[in-house]
């Protein structure tokens, strides 16, 4: 599926707020914008890494969600791929609070600069653990408003946290028969 802007006229984020798309679309400065997404690679991997994090999610204290709308800023509203955020916090229609975590699922038809405007916004929000799986090439990154860094090994892990992900054993998955 191609990246598209919806560019028919800019609506209010209030009118955003108010309506629902199928799929969801995100809204940047008045503009509606579809997200890459729902091709197998990308669908399965969703799928796989939020059960993996739903089956920790009591001992890790952890709600797992898929394509939450996330205000970013007055203008801004992103769907990351999965997000944690911590048990017990209120719950939010829209999220405003910083998740604990985004993950991002790279799908072939994404841009690098497109791409790091969204992580950006997270970043902007005060979210300080994004991680970023490219299917096309098995490779796994952490952002932080410093850049983009491979990361290190197969494991992403959240400082000071039992929250992790095996990078290999998940990307494993992809390559099982079917």
């Amino acid at each position: 599926m191609a990246t598209a802007n919806v560019q028919s006229p800019l609506i209010s984020i209030e009118e955003y707020l108010s309506s629902s798309y199928e799929p969801d679309l995100e809204f940047v400065d008045g503009v509606l914008e579809e997200k890459n997404m729902g091709e197998w690679e990308h669908s399965f991997l969703q799928a796989m890494i939020s059960h993996w994090f739903l089956l920790h999610r009591a001992e890790w204290g952890i709600d797992v969600l898929a394509e939450y709308r996330t205000r970013t800023s007055v203008s801004r509203v992103r769907l990351p791929d999965i997000c944690l955020v911590r048990r017990g916090e209120p719950v939010e229609r829209v999220r405003v609070t910083a998740p604990l975590l985004c993950l991002e699922i790279l799908s072939p038809e994404d841009r690098p600069g497109r791409v790091m405007k969204r992580l950006d916004d997270f970043v902007a929000m005060g979210a300080e653990n994004l991680w970023i799986l490219d299917p096309s090439d098995r490779s796994a990154s952490t952002y932080t408003r410093f850049g983009m860094k491979p990361a290190a090994g197969n494991r992403l892990q959240l400082p000071d946290s039992p929250i992790y992900l095996d990078v290999a054993e998940t990307f494993a998955t992809l390559d099982e028969p079917r």
